[in-house]
């Protein structure tokens, strides 16, 4: 639904709006096209709608990215490419040590207590009784 919305926003609404803006610009020359769509008066008030949609959703992005953990957090990574990511140490320590075939304890004082075997047919996770 997302790309979709994008697709018609990017398709449709701004070479509409490229197309309204040129109509109005050179009323002389596309006096015909104006009049066939309608009139001046139209071709202006359709132009204003759309610009106004356009600009309603620059502003709606420009909000929504501000929404991190930072007004900057979602500006960093379109800037810099890279994005810092925090890992949950339980998950990743299950992970990695699925890579060989081993057994881990968690210690009891953890979150969770249950132990994993890795094997080295299928390398995943295995609850060990």
């Amino acid at each position: 639904m997302q790309k979709s919305a994008y697709l018609v926003i990017m398709m449709v609404l701004v070479p509409l709006v490229i197309l309204s803006g040129l109509m109005l610009m050179n009323v002389g020359p596309m006096r015909a096209l104006a009049v066939l769509v309608g009139g001046i008066k139209l071709v202006a008030s359709v132009h204003f709608l759309l610009a106004c949609s356009l600009c309603a959703f620059l502003f709606t992005h420009v909000y929504l990215a501000t929404l991190g953990s930072s007004p900057l957090a979602y500006f960093k990574p379109m800037l810099t490419g890279w994005e810092e990511v925090k890992h949950d140490h339980d998950e990743q320590e299950r992970i990695f040590s699925c890579l060989h075939p081993c057994k881990i304890k968690r210690a009891a004082g953890r979150k969770s207590a249950a132990r994993f075997r890795c094997t080295p047919l299928n390398r995943g996770p295995v609850h060990s009784p």
